[in-house]
């Protein structure tokens, strides 16, 4: 038999232990007394991590904590005497244009500083809730995960996360988490080993120029609540699907993300003070912020349970089957989508949602606001009804 030819015998019928997966990152030291930060996922799923200190030895570490929303993890080694350590820097007055050093552990290449200018601000790569990344063009490379971005006065003012690139090389833009987002995660990851966060209980969906005309606003500004959870903080507050929430504590809040990061960063256990829009006022609700769960769970928004019998949710059809040229189509809606209500009134039944369509088209601006279900989750559509037939019945 050829060489080799036993060994892949021996592993397509019986299999071979995988051999074990080693993989580098970066960090830097936070304290004397050798605590550590890097990014989670530079240790997740780590069975044994290895610390090389700029004296080129290496200690056993153990990871104190993770947060997989924020990609942050803290370790620990033991040390026998004080080690030198970074200060933090105020990531809140950093400008597009400031010079930064970025240093780290690319392809094994131990403390390489590359430098460049922060290029942006509150970037959302979509690679978690929280994102709002300092954009930088200091050479960032595999490995560099976790290391420092220091301004000119040697502060950490980021923690380099990320690149965009087409072919895991460096291509001039990276991400760093701001140092001031990252520090509260920091603290309390060493402090207790995990991360509390706020929680109101509501699923909050992106407030487009189409929703925010529908709701009566003037501006797309505002997180919209597509869905609260029972017994919550929001439902015991009094939330309800179609709120648009403006400010958080006297906060503006423009868009989605700017509501979860001042939802996260609420006290648990105090009340807050919310101003929200709510059929073309504004009224103030006063919700006491709790913890969020591990894996918080969002229940569909259903004030009626007995008007949609359980097995047209399960095969999700609240309506007549769709044909090929339905019109309903063209409104963003898919076969199996759930209409719950139609300009935040009920609906129960095909009937209803035939005639506020035709109620819709047959007056200015012809425009409806839906509340779907699908796939079990909730979310609102602004639809314009400009250009659908009108007298044809495609309920």
């Amino acid at each position: 038999m050829p060489p080799g030819a036993v060994d892949e015998l021996i592993e397509r019928f019986f299999g071979l232990p995988e051999a074990p997966i080693k993989s580098t990152g970066s960090g830097f030291v936070i304290d004397p007394d050798g605590f550590i930060v890097t990014e989670d996922h530079v240790v997740e799923n780590a069975e044994k991590v290895t610390v090389s200190l700029q004296d080129g030895k290496q200690r056993p570490a153990r990871i104190v904590g993770r947060d997989p929303k924020t990609d942050l993890a803290v370790l620990k080694i033991d040390v026998d005497h004080p080690l030198p350590y970074v200060s933090w820097g105020d990531s809140d007055t950093a400008r597009v244009g400031d010079w930064v050093l970025a240093i780290g552990n690319p392809f094994a290449l131990d403390a390489t500083v590359t430098s460049g200018i922060i290029s942006g601000r509150g970037r959302n790569v979509h690679l978690g809730p929280y994102d709002d990344f300092l954009q930088i063009d200091a050479a960032i490379n595999l490995g560099n995960s976790g290391g420092p971005t220091f301004d000119l006065d040697g502060r950490v003012i980021g923690i380099n996360t990320a690149i965009y690139t087409p072919n895991t090389g460096s291509v001039g833009i990276g991400f760093a988490v701001p140092a001031n987002l990252a520090r509260p995660v920091i603290a309390q990851l060493k402090a207790q080993g995990k991360v509390e966060r706020g929680w109101l209980g509501v699923r909050i969906q992106e407030l487009t120029p189409e929703l925010a005309e529908s709701f009566g606003l003037a501006k797309a500004e505002g997180g919209l609540v597509a869905g609260v959870t029972p017994h919550g903080p929001a439902a015991r507050a009094g939330f309800a699907a179609g709120d648009v929430i403006l400010s958080v504590n006297g906060q503006a809040i423009a868009n989605k993300r700017d509501l979860l990061l001042a939802l996260a960063a609420m006290p648990i256990g105090q009340p807050a003070e919310l101003r929200v829009w709510r059929h073309d006022a504004e009224i103030v609700l006063r919700p006491v912020i709790g913890e969020m769960p591990a894996s918080p769970q969002i229940t569909v928004n259903n004030p009626d349970e007995n008007r949609v019998q359980r097995k047209n949710f399960i095969i999700g059809l609240n309506l007549a089957p769709l044909t090929d040229d339905s019109a309903f189509l063209g409104l963003g809606l898919r076969p199996g989508d759930v209409i719950e209500s139609i300009n935040q009134r009920p609906v129960t039944s095909p009937g209803e949602v035939t005639a506020k369509l035709h109620g819709a088209l047959a007056s200015p601006p012809k425009r409806v606001l839906m509340l779907i279900n699908r796939n079990g989750t909730n979310r609102y559509l602004a639809m314009s009804l400009e250009h659908m037939p009108n007298g044809r019945d495609d309920g």
